[in-house]
Formats: structure tokens, C-alpha cells, sequence
């Protein structure tokens, strides 16, 4: 029985990207659907998400279809699924641990992002350049120490493409402080760019 993918975001990278890429990695092909916010205020009402949110996943098995949403929930189905977890529970959990390290910090950066009051986004700033990036960096650093540049194992997995990922978005947020805080994790910057090279994805972004 064939099996499609439906993925359904908004026209972005954010909280999307990470779905496609390991998507473009697996070369599975899937209909990328893309919404501004004006076309997803017409198709909401009618959305068969169960949160109502997106990003969401659609599986198709002939005239069945199954239904999944938010980000980490499809990318980490989507990795285990494609080759890009573990070989069993305990080592998709280890890999999930870093990612949901990542998936922190990049819900900070995005409560910096979205703060509409400037004196408060400044302070706020400065407590993710000055202290979370380099708490999360130092401890992520140590796992890519011995992981002959990757986060876990010593091969791909998502936990990389995530790091990735989140790495770009930070250029909207903090810009050219990212680039300082990375240069002084020579680790991280070997992993991403391990994932923006490695041809499938490399494909994919460029």
C-alpha cells in the first residue's frame, strides 16, 4: 500500500524547517503546504489539526488517513521513522533529550522575539546572549566533544539538523551576537556544518 505526506506550515522556516529537512534528508517526497496568514485565517475554521495549530502531518495509507501535529512530534516521528533516531527507546530518548535541550532555547529566543516592549526585549537579550546561549552551547559542546562532529553517537541525527536549524533562526533574533557566541564553540559550528553539507539537505536549503 503506498503511503503519502501531507505537511502543513505557514510560507516560513520557523518551527517548520526541521520536518523538512529530515523530509529532504529521508528523500521522501511530500506536498509542502504553506500558508500565509491570511490564507490560514480562511482554512483554520475548517483545519483538521487537533490542536487547531500548526505545524500538522497527514498520512495517507490508501483511503486512511492519520493525523498528527506540533513540531517536535512530527520531526521526531519523522526522524525515528527515516533513520535519523536511535536503534531503540532508550537511545531515541537520549537523542530527544538534547533536542528538547534545543527546543528551549529556542523558545526563549522567541519570547526575545516576539517582546513587544523594547526596555524589557533589551533586558531580555542580554540575559539569552550573556547566559542561556552559553549555558545551553557549553553543555551541547561537550556532547559534540565526543561525538566526531555530531551531538550524538557519532553520525546525523535530529538532534544535529535541530541545532542546525535553531542556529538559523537566531539571525532574526539576536543576529551578530549568535556568530560571537558560536565562534567560541568551534564543536557546534563543526556540526552545523555537517548537516548544510551533507548533499541531501544542502539540496533542500540552498
Amino acid at each position: 500500500m503506498t503511503t503519502s505526506y501531507k505537511f502543513y506550515y505557514f510560507a516560513a522556516r520557523g518551527y517548520g524547517e526541521l520536518s523538512r529537512m529530515i523530509f529532504a534528508y529521508a528523500e521522501v517526497p511530500f506536498e509542502d503546504i504553506r500558508y500565509t496568514r491570511e490564507t490560514w485565517a480562511e482554512a483554520k475554521p475548517t483545519c483538521k489539526s487537533p490542536s487547531g495549530k500548526l505545524p500538522m502531518l497527514v498520512k495517507a495509507e490508501g483511503q486512511k488517513e492519520s493525523i498528527i501535529c506540533g513540531s517536535l512530534v512530527i520531526a521526531r516521528w519523522l526522524a525515528e521513522e527515516f533513520g535519523l533516531g536511535g536503534k531503540d527507546g532508550w537511545e531515541n530518548a537520549e537523542i530527544s533529550s538534547l533536542v528538547d535541550m534545543i527546543s528551549d532555547l529556542r523558545t526563549d529566543m522567541v519570547r526575545v522575539y516576539l517582546e513587544a516592549d523594547e526596555t524589557r526585549k533589551a533586558t531580555m537579550k542580554k540575559k539569552l546572549v550573556e547566559e542561556t546561549l552559553p549555558n545551553t552551547f557549553g553543555k551541547l559542546s561537550d556532547c559534540a566533544s565526543t561525538g566526531a562532529g555530531h551531538l550524538w553517537g557519532g553520525r546525523l541525527t535530529w538532534a544535529d539538523i535541530m541545532l542546525y536549524s535553531v542556529v538559523e533562526m537566531m539571525q532574526g533574533v539576536v543576529a551578530g551576537d549568535v556568530n560571537s557566541v558560536l565562534d567560541g564553540y568551534p564543536k557546534l559550528k563543526e556540526v552545523c556544518d555537517k548537516v548544510k553539507t551533507q548533499p541531501k539537505i544542502a539540496e533542500w536549503i540552498k
